[in-house]
């Protein structure tokens, strides 16, 4: 990876910014999310993390979420790490640097550890999720006939290769 940021031009000038505020400015995160995305998990420098995830989940064959690029929670805290060491290495003259808790680290049993997650969004996104939650309703619908007429129903699904008998 480091090869890689020394002979593109371009992943140099995405994190070119980093580490002059210690708060994280919203231009400069937004240039490291493009670095992450597009570099690392080599997808559209435009797309979102959502869109990033949906589109690699689709290129797995083997799928895996410890393969997916971060949700947009975990990059955002993700980003602030690095931000904070470099603002503290270029600033190293300062005789004491400022706590590292709420600069993507946390407190966690006596010990700074680096935030991972944030339940604030799902960990996938909707589109990958939503068969599932169609396929539950119609469980739940076809549940509701079976008792009002006591026969079984079958259950064909658009989405996947299967089919419930309930």
């Amino acid at each position: 990876m480091l090869q890689k940021i020394i002979n593109d031009p371009e992943a140099r000038e995405l994190l070119a910014r980093a580490g002059e505020n210690l708060k994280l400015r919203d231009d400069v995160r937004a240039e490291m999310k493009t670095f992450v995305l597009s570099k690392v998990y080599t997808e559209r420098a435009d797309a979102t993390c959502s869109q990033a995830r949906t589109s690699k989940w689709h290129k797995l064959k083997r799928k895996s979420t410890l393969r997916l690029p971060p949700d947009d929670d975990s990059l955002n805290h993700h980003v602030e790490r690095p931000n904070y060491i470099t603002y503290c290495q270029l600033h190293y003259a300062l005789f004491e640097h400022l706590s590292p808790i709420g600069h993507g680290w946390e407190i966690l049993n006596g010990k700074c550890r680096p935030v991972r997650y944030r339940p604030t969004l799902p960990p996938l996104p909707q589109q990958i999720t939503s068969w599932k939650f169609q396929l539950e309703v119609a469980v739940i619908v076809v549940v509701m006939m079976r008792e009002a007429s006591g026969k079984d129903h079958l259950i064909r699904t658009k989405n996947i290769n299967s089919s419930v008998t309930v």
